[in-house]
């Protein structure tokens, strides 16, 4: 049985017939030319008619009697919001409804745009839908937040840039203040963290605002009065330093030399910015001023929860946010830095909040085996901490990095490997694509072996049954260590089917080093405990006459069997490519010194005397116990105590 073709479908009279090619194509040429011009005009015309200018904007593009005097009391009291983005240079940024990428999402079809003819300037209002919100965190479900469509002309390049000092971020702001000059009158609010680790770099701004205002005077763009200032200052929690914006800079500068340290330890940065954003929307609204709010810190704030829904009311009302801070530490929570007190007393290794820089965990909690290496756990990631970049990123502002890091990277390198700073609700349904991603930020989430102590490598045999009895107290420790590598490396392994679907360069990079480093790990861990296990049951016998110590020292060479020859052979397959494809990036670095150290084993003999070793220890015993006793009978005598650390 055959089937013909159906013939076109031609509407006539409101229905659908079917007619043949050559009928459809007699009529068409019935109809003269000048008929088909005249419909087509028509429908043009017609089209118009359904383009409706909206009521509520202002001149200068930002909404009027869509804020009446209860909303100006209360702005956070909105169910839609718009945005309205403009370039520091006064020019237009244009948007468009969808992905960033300008194709049009049909879930926004009943969004409408508006472009309003303003002083040469065109704005394009786009107003997003605000969902319920979530919290974003850490925990062991997918990265939360507040799930609103940011997607609508966003800006997904990023927005960090080294400065390398206090000095080269007020040249930037600088620059900006000017170009927001050249468009408006401005207002500068500045947002200071009060913590005691940033009480320099506070002081440092304060002592050269006075020269950043006199440029901008001698540029002629600050003059009328034209910018006003207003200061803030935040720790666990916020004061308003100037009730109402001032014109002379100087009251600014002293109230800020005169900040009381916050010893707290918490930051509550997001809460700063609405709170000055809140306080001061009147000078936008009404006042029609440009707003650049400006944040000093050196941590990453402990509010971020509501970042997506804060971020909604930002871009609606046109506020610029700008940060003055250090970058986040490549994939950790935690940085370390040196203090001084004001005695003198220098802190090593405090603990503070510098990162991460990404809305998921992307690297291990792994150590180095067997090297101290304080420097790569704490490298730069060459961008500031997620939230706050992102709160940047978004409203058109700057993340200036001050910090100088011992550990470099080219800019223009890193720049193919930024953070995505993108909506988290599309962050998450792309997360759910792609089984890599999710294996890599369920095994970054969930497991930590940052303090993985090396087992003991020198074993006491003057006879057999001291060197069993070493090797059984080592064991246990490569054992338990070993147990949580084979549940990482079954976790990462689910993804590997996915691995080649990675979409960029940061994604490849941060799965590709996570599995060789637990690969090699493995291969040190599994590859000690099976050759303790063989020298326990079959100690061998020195060469050398008078050797009593066996050592296990590094080899290039594996000689525990195949299974462990194939874990040693995927790792280094895996960190080569780290190496070979991302070259001149903190992941090649930690694949680089992954390979530097052999992961195999062998068996080194030696000598040591163990009868000195015994009488020094006995000796040292007797010397603690002697002191010990001196200090109950004279407490004075105790050594005094460190100093604690101060909160930062």
């Amino acid at each position: 049985m055959s089937f013909s073709p159906p013939k076109p479908l031609t509407a006539v009279d409101g229905y659908e017939t079917r007619m043949d090619k050559a009928e459809a194509d007699s009529l068409r040429r019935q109809i003269p030319s000048w008929a088909v011009s005249f419909g087509a005009h028509a429908l043009v015309l017609l089209s118009c008619l359904f383009i409706v200018r909206p009521s509520g904007f202002h001149e200068n593009g930002i909404f009027t009697d869509a804020f009446d005097d209860s909303a100006a009391t209360d702005p956070f009291n909105v169910d839609a919001t718009a945005t309205d983005v403009v370039a520091a240079s006064g020019d237009v940024t244009s948007m468009s409804i969808g992905n960033g990428s300008g194709a049009q999402n049909p879930d926004n079809a009943d969004q409408q745009i508006a472009t309003v003819s303003a002083s040469q300037q065109t704005f394009q209002t786009v107003v997003d839908k605000v969902i319920t919100p979530r919290t974003i965190g850490r925990s062991t479900e997918m990265p939360t937040g507040d799930k609103t469509d940011l997607s609508a002309g966003f800006n997904s390049e990023g927005a960090s840039e080294v400065s390398g000092s206090v000095e080269g971020s007020l040249d930037r702001l600088t620059h900006e203040l000017t170009a927001s000059l050249k468009d408006d009158k401005t207002l500068a609010i500045w947002i200071f963290d009060a913590s005691l680790s940033l009480r320099d770099r506070r002081n440092a701004i304060a002592d050269r605002f006075e020269n950043v205002y006199k440029q901008l005077g001698q540029l002629k763009v600050g003059q009328d009065k034209a910018l006003k200032t207003a200061a803030l200052s935040f720790g666990e929690k916020v004061e308003i330093l100037t009730p109402e914006p001032v014109d002379d800079v100087r009251e600014v500068a002293e109230k800020v030399r005169k900040m009381k340290d916050d010893t707290s330890g918490k930051e509550m940065t997001l809460t700063a910015i609405m709170t000055a954003a809140n306080k001061f929307l009147p000078h936008r609204l009404k006042m029609k001023r440009n707003v650049m709010i400006i944040v000093v810190t050196d941590e990453r704030g402990d509010d971020f929860q509501n970042i997506e829904s804060e971020l909604v009311k930002l871009r609606k009302w046109g506020m610029k946010i700008y940060c003055v801070g250090n970058a986040a530490v490549f994939g950790r929570e935690k940085g370390y830095v040196t203090f001084k007190d004001s005695d003198g007393t220098v802190f090593n290794n405090i603990a503070v909040d510098l990162g991460p820089e990404s809305a998921y965990p992307e690297r291990l909690e792994l150590p180095f085996f067997g090297v101290q290496v304080q420097d790569l756990n704490h490298i730069s990631s060459s961008f500031g901490p997620y939230g706050l970049t992102r709160l940047c990123t978004e409203t058109g502002g700057l993340y200036l990095i001050t910090d100088d890091s011992k550990v470099k990277f080219d800019p223009l390198v890193m720049k193919s490997y930024r953070p995505d700073y993108r909506p988290l609700r599309t962050l998450e349904t792309e997360v759910m694509k792609n089984k890599a991603k999710q294996a890599l930020i369920n095994v970054c989430k969930n497991t930590s072996m940052k303090d993985a102590p090396v087992p003991n490598l020198i074993f006491r045999a003057d006879n057999d049954n001291a060197l069993r009895q070493e090797i059984t107290a080592a064991q246990p420790l490569a054992a338990r260590y070993d147990a949580p590598l084979q549940e990482m490396q079954q976790m990462l392994e689910v993804g590997e089917k996915d691995r080649d679907k990675l979409d960029t360069p940061r994604w490849r990079a941060s799965y590709d080093l996570a599995m060789g480093r637990v690969l090699a790990m493995r291969v040190r861990y599994f590859g000690f405990n099976k050759m303790a296990a063989e020298m326990k049951l079959n100690p061998k016998t020195f060469k050398t006459a008078g050797n009593n110590q066996w050592r296990l020292a590094e080899s290039s060479e594996i000689t525990t069997g195949p299974e462990v020859k194939k874990l040693e052979k995927r790792a280094r397959e895996y960190l080569t490519r780290v190496v070979d494809e991302h070259p001149g990036t903190p992941w090649a670095l930690l694949a680089e010194k992954e390979l530097s150290k052999p992961m195999g084993w062998q068996w080194e003999e030696g000598k040591a005397d163990y009868v000195a070793m015994d009488r020094n220890a006995a000796e040292q015993r007797r010397i603690q116990l002697a002191r010990e006793e001196e200090i109950k009978k004279d407490p004075k005598k105790a050594p005094p105590k460190p100093k604690a650390p101060p909160t930062l």
